[in-house]
């Protein structure tokens, strides 16, 4: 395999560690690091899907609902200092001048990977109860290992550049 295969993504899951050719050649921690890049990007793109399968159900479940019962609740995803994060809200209605718009509030997770599901349960409608629950499970999931491949590239740099 190529070193430059890892980079371009056409590496697999166990790539073979000893990369050396003519033209260029990695250390076996150098490709380690790309890997855990190219894992992070992943997860990255399976936060923005969970997100986005939340705001589907969500939207399809406010279509034939009364306005108080319709979910307040919001879920964002977004990459911050290399760590994924998924971030929920809830909506307010902010009154101006020229009319009303819904603003977000967001809601604190605290130091654990997850959401407490008592503090994301006080603005869930009884409709989206379970969903949200299982949405959260989910997104607790890619928090722990988003942090835990960050820690490893952390450490990997850190080794890196004491041996330059």
């Amino acid at each position: 395999m190529n070193p430059r295969d890892v980079y371009l993504g056409n590496a697999g899951h166990f790539p073979n560690l000893k990369y050396t050719d003519e033209e260029n050649s990695l250390s076996a921690v150098e490709v380690l690091l790309a890997c855990l890049h190219k894992e992070l990007e992943q997860l990255h793109k399976e936060a923005e899907e969970l997100a986005d399968e939340f705001w589907s159900h969500r939207n399809e479940g406010n279509k034939h609902r009364k306005n108080e019962d319709q979910s307040i609740l919001g879920i964002r995803a977004r990459e911050k200092t290399k760590i994924v994060t998924l971030e929920w809200c809830h909506y307010r209605w902010k009154y101006h001048r020229k009319g009303s718009k819904p603003t977000p509030d967001y809601i604190k997770k605290g130091r654990e990977p997850g959401y407490q599901l008592a503090k994301l349960m006080k603005f869930a409608k009884d409709w989206e109860r379970d969903f949200v629950e299982d949405i959260e499970t989910r997104a607790t999931r890619l928090r722990e290992q988003s942090i835990q491949r960050v820690n490893l590239m952390n450490v990997l740099e850190k080794y890196i550049d004491t041996q330059t």
